[in-house]
């Protein structure tokens, strides 16, 4: 990669943050995340999204004090290595350069193209945890499905954390305001939602909701925790909006999640 895009970290609430995305195929992402993992050791903030937004990529987030070295180069020279060493093969659909917003090349790196829902210890707290439990429920299979399903799961159980009285409301709100505002993506979600069998969808969620507390993963448990904490700074939306960004669910797929749920969380 040029080192022309080489960037320094942001600096912002007296604390460096470096963003730095890693074009990588999912198929792979095991691989990259196990050497994200090894490179920024436990003892360093580090946490990372998915996004599949101009090509399947990881979000790599990595955070120190103000008054440390820049670690710009070594974090640059250290994953072009990598993607050099072991790179990924998509079949590109897109030519790099010859289209209007195509995707970026696969193996590349790009520094600062996205942004954190917050830059808080409450946000990094809940953002690390937030992955570890979906890494535990997605057991390395990277699908676009199977993400979705982690989603729709987290969002269920976010849910669940509210009063019973509060639930169904809230649901009903937010698909009205969205129904109201953007009538055209609501068509696309009815649209998305009529390829779905509901009727598997609502088993589905009847299981999310009926599982035995005792068998929850220590994971899930420490982002339960997070979940009731977060709630007392923020909405259910919101930590909704954490939860899609940090997986790289799209605004559709929200929409999608939380039409369901309405329609099957409470027939029962």
């Amino acid at each position: 990669m040029n080192d022309l895009l080489l960037q320094p970290p942001y600096v912002l609430n007296e604390k460096r943050w470096y963003l730095l995305s890693v074009f990588y195929a999912r198929e792979k992402w095991e691989k990259l995340i196990t050497e994200i993992d090894n490179f920024f050791g436990t003892f360093r903030t580090h946490f990372f999204s998915f996004s599949e937004e101009y090509g399947d990529h990881l979000q790599i987030t990595f955070v120190t004090s103000n008054d440390n070295c820049d670690y710009s180069n070594d974090i640059q020279a250290h994953f072009q290595k990598f993607v050099d060493q072991y790179p990924s093969k998509i079949a590109d659909t897109l030519p790099y350069g010859k289209i209007l917003w195509c995707n970026y090349p696969n193996n590349s790196l790009i520094w600062n193209r996205y942004s954190l829902s917050s830059y808080s210890e409450q946000y990094i707290n809940f953002h690390k945890q937030t992955i570890r439990v979906a890494l535990k429920l997605m057991a390395n299979d990277f699908l676009k499905e199977t993400i979705f399903s982690a989603g729709l799961y987290l969002i269920t159980k976010a849910l669940m954390s509210l009063e019973i009285n509060e639930q169904k409301n809230i649901l009903k709100k937010k698909l009205d305001e969205v129904s109201i505002k953007n009538s055209y993506d609501y068509e696309i979600v009815k649209k998305l939602l009529s390829k779905i069998d509901e009727n598997e969808i609502y088993e589905v969620i009847k299981s999310y909701k009926n599982e035995n507390t005792n068998e929850y993963s220590l994971e899930l448990l420490y982002w339960l925790d997070e979940v009731r904490n977060v709630l007392n700074t923020y909405n259910y939306n919101i930590i909704c909006h954490f939860i899609c960004k940090i997986l790289g669910l799209t605004e559709l797929n929200y929409y999608a999640i939380l039409e369901l749920l309405y329609k099957n969380y409470f027939d029962s």
